[in-house]
Parts: C-alpha cells; sequence; structure tokens
C-alpha cells in the first residue's frame, strides 16, 4: 500500500472511528470467507480480498502495526508450515 492509501486510509479512520471501522473489519472479512466457502467467481473473491486488504491496513494502523513486523510473522509461520 502507497503512502497517498495510508493517508486516505488515515482519513477514513478519523472519520468513522477506530471501534466503527473494527466492526467494519469484521463484516469484511466474514464476507470474504462467505465467498470464498461458496466459490464465487474469480472477480468478486479479487473484490473481496480488496475490501479485506483495506481493512487490515486499517486495522493495523489503529494498532500500531507495521508492515515489516507482520512480515517476521508470515516468514516464522511459513517456515513452520514447511516443517510440518
Amino acid at each position: 500500500m502507497n503512502i497517498d492509501q495510508k493517508s486516505k486510509i488515515r482519513q477514513i479512520i478519523n472519520h468513522y472511528g477506530n471501534d466503527h471501522q473494527r466492526m467494519k473489519a469484521v463484516e469484511e472479512l466474514t464476507e470474504l470467507a462467505a465467498a470464498v466457502a461458496r466459490g464465487e467467481d474469480r472477480s468478486n473473491i479479487a473484490e473481496e480480498i480488496a475490501d479485506v486488504t483495506i481493512m487490515l491496513e486499517q486495522i493495523m494502523q489503529i494498532f500500531d502495526i507495521v508492515q515489516e513486523e507482520i512480515e517476521v510473522i508470515i516468514d516464522y509461520k511459513i517456515n513452520r508450515q514447511l516443517a510440518r
């Protein structure tokens, strides 16, 4: 996500508030899960992934989590799974 997008996302959080956007994230995650479970078409899945990506960035900003922190955890989890 680029700096302009992150700035706009901060504006959205400031407008709606942390609590509202946390609940919105849950809603968007549920919509993606349902679309995947139903086996919806590729374009709908892509749209739901975009919605979830936006909401994940909001959650990262709300909880002050940086991408580098996530990358370390992702690397650990991938390696752990490969070791199984």
